[in-house]
């Protein structure tokens, strides 16, 4: 893995995990607005994606555990295995703080706030740009 310029070695064991949908457009009526953060799914941080990803103790939040490469989130920078930590300053604890409150977004950008390897991060979802 390349992250940050560096190349990264992580062993990792695979495991079922139940997975949440954190959002999905509407494809049936484009002019509906587009839920907050479409394209991606998480995971509740529990102790087996913590060893596996390296993730402290002192993180709480939601893993991601899959983006759609074409999303406004992947264009961003969400990737797979990093800590949806709060959404426009409200904490997330776990998969299910993230679901709703990403179905209780008001407007087109969603400010995330990150966990990733090089440390604790914002970024800015457009989702406006979503086809």
């Amino acid at each position: 893995m390349n992250r940050n310029g560096e190349d990264k070695t992580f062993d990792v064991t695979l495991a079922n995990v139940a997975e949440k949908n954190v959002a999905k457009t509407n494809e049936n009526n484009a002019s509906e607005r587009k839920e907050a953060l479409a394209g991606v799914g998480v995971t509740d941080l529990d102790q087996s994606s913590r060893a596996a990803l390296n993730i402290p103790s002192n993180i709480q939040g939601a893993v991601i555990s899959q983006v759609a490469p074409d999303s406004p989130a992947y264009e961003a920078g969400l990737r797979v295995g990093d800590v949806i930590t709060e959404l426009n300053h409200k904490p997330v604890k776990d998969a299910q703080d993230a679901v709703a409150d990403s179905q209780n977004q008001a407007g087109s950008e969603t400010l995330v706030k990150l966990w990733t390897k090089g440390g604790s991060h914002y970024l800015t979802i457009n989702e406006s740009r979503q086809s």
